[in-house]
């Protein structure tokens, strides 16, 4: 039965790898596609871009280095492949410095992302009470021409973590 399972899995990992993007007759070979195989989708020229944001905090006078956690996070699953959950911790992340920076900059510090983003940092990220946080989102362009990054900031906020109303629940 394993065997049999096996071979399944390596048929359509094949059939997928092999038949043209635009020619999936099944779902489950779209599924395989997008979901299980890591395969040359995964080269630097095919990266559009990647999003960065750096946490750093004031404590009793002392700024923290600012941190990128996702990255952390990244580097911690290259060195610990069966640590898959490491990669999604910065999903959230993502997600909510993403809607942040989507906010116009006079709504930003009343925005429910703002809120949102400050909660998940203080609680998931610093966990700790500090007197001050900085934090800085970036995103890096690949430029295939030149076979090189551009760097864009979307946002720097610097402020209070303790003057900010609290954002949804995290679990």
């Amino acid at each position: 039965m394993a065997c049999m399972l096996l071979g399944l899995h390596v048929f359509i990992a094949i059939s997928s790898l092999l038949l043209p993007a635009h020619y999936s007759p099944l779902k489950l070979i779209t599924f395989y596609r997008k979901h299980i195989l890591v395969g040359p989708f995964f080269q630097d020229e095919r990266i559009k871009y990647t999003s960065h944001l750096y946490v750093s905090y004031l404590k009793d006078g002392k700024w923290s280095l600012p941190h990128d956690y996702a990255y952390e996070n990244f580097i911690y699953y290259t060195q610990h492949p069966w640590r898959y959950d490491k990669l999604h911790e910065g999903d959230y992340e993502a997600y909510a410095a993403w809607s942040l920076s989507e906010v116009k900059a006079s709504k930003v510090h009343s925005s429910k992302a703002f809120r949102e983003l400050n909660q998940y940092v203080t609680a998931a990220l610093i966990k700790r009470a500090v007197d001050s946080v900085s934090i800085v989102y970036l995103r890096k362009h690949y430029q295939p021409e030149t076979d090189d990054f551009r760097m864009d900031t979307l946002f720097v906020y610097q402020y209070d973590p303790g003057k900010v109303h609290a954002g949804k629940k995290l679990d």
